[in-house]
């Protein structure tokens, strides 16, 4: 991936890319400042953003340090959650996939958005 500025890197892409590569928000954040396509201070500013805790990098596999380590794979949650964003299957399927609550996902979702609005 190649940003034209380096401010142009958000913190969803950072998600992502953690994601593709199967390591944490941290790691992948460090190893951009290692290679010197991110700064130290704004890798600290999207740090900061707390992007991690939100319903969507939840859903990845990122989850807080209190909540009890999930069983599915980082790699089938991604392309479960692709899957739905793609409109393939249904969000109940989603639920199902993920081995979720329908309602507390559902939940998790309007919370996010919500957050997102303000």
């Amino acid at each position: 991936m190649v940003f034209p500025q380096k401010s142009a890197l958000t913190a969803e892409v950072l998600v992502h890319l953690a994601m593709y590569f199967g390591v944490s928000f941290e790691a992948m954040g460090w190893r951009l400042v290692s290679l010197r396509r991110l700064s130290l201070s704004r890798r600290e500013e999207l740090s900061s953003q707390q992007v991690p805790s939100s319903p969507t990098a939840r859903l990845l596999g990122y989850c807080k340090e209190e909540e009890p380590p999930d069983t599915v794979p980082r790699q089938y949650k991604y392309l479960a959650y692709k899957a739905y964003e793609m409109k393939l299957i249904s969000f109940e399927k989603l639920a199902e996939l993920l081995r979720r609550n329908y309602y507390e996902l559902k939940e998790e979702f309007e919370q996010g958005s919500q957050e997102g609005d303000e």
